[in-house]
């Protein structure tokens, strides 16, 4: 299958580039056009209505990339960010499931991250989410959306109201503090991986617990907020202790 691609980048070298490196070293992409302002890139959209595919550079003048994607309310595209941000804001895209490329962009980066635009075309796998989730995620201190997987679908979830997580055979069990409980494919290690590794703790082998949410621990059990009790391995609890200690947020 070929992709029908937009390159969108304010700086001519690097769209330039990015052409070529596509063209090089891709195998199955065509470059429809090349952007160098948001205007631009609108006005290729609406000639290429079939597009597959954006790699779209953040800081622009006059208008940036998240400006682009809300002025495609009816995208059908998917989009590989290229940027140069920080730790930061790269947290919030790994947060919401999107991908991005590092400048200067690596060829193998860039061949993987093609791979992935197909992989997930062909799965029918949700973006609106996943971009609603970013557009949250970009402007807050730290992260509070997290894109999960369910089935092939994307589903957008509140970490606030998350108290704890459990590795299942298949996926991993997210319970709420409502009571509700959503099974997700995604492995628990690769949820932590995602996720600020300050804000959970493993409190049994399967098993990791929003330190937010724990008010009081037991020799053998802990209390969260919600009021319920959860069993302690003893393995772990002297962890809990020092990352709970570690937290400005957390009572117990």
């Amino acid at each position: 299958m070929i992709l029908n691609a937009l390159v969108i980048d304010d700086e001519n070298v690097a769209a330039k580039t990015l052409r070529m490196m596509l063209e090089k070293h891709v195998d199955g992409v065509q470059v429809v056009g090349v952007a160098n302002s948001v205007q631009q890139a609108l006005q290729l959209v609406e000639e290429h209505p079939t597009l597959d595919v954006v790699f779209l550079d953040i800081e622009m003048p006059m208008a940036n990339g998240f400006d682009f994607l809300e002025q495609c309310p009816n995208r059908r595209f998917d989009v590989v960010f290229t940027t140069a941000y920080s730790a930061y804001a790269i947290r919030a895209f790994k947060y919401s499931a999107i991908d991005y490329l590092l400048k200067p962009i690596d060829a193998e980066e860039l061949q993987r991250a093609v791979e992935r635009v197909n992989r997930l075309r062909s799965l029918n796998f949700d973006t609106r989410q996943r971009y609603n989730a970013l557009f949250d995620n970009i402007r807050a201190v730290l992260p509070t959306k997290l894109v999960v997987s369910i089935d092939n679908r994307s589903e957008c979830i509140d970490l606030g109201q998350v108290i704890y997580m459990e590795q299942l055979p298949a996926g991993t069990a997210i319970c709420f503090a409502d009571g509700h409980i959503l099974q997700v494919d995604d492995s628990i290690s690769g949820l932590l991986d995602i996720v600020d590794s300050m804000q959970f703790a493993y409190i049994e082998p399967q098993r990791v617990v929003k330190l937010s949410r724990v008010v009081h621990v037991g020799r053998d059990t802990l209390r969260l907020d919600t009021g319920a009790e959860l069993p302690l391995h003893s393995t772990y609890r002297a962890v809990l202790v020092d990352a709970l200690d570690a937290s400005t947020t957390n009572q117990f």
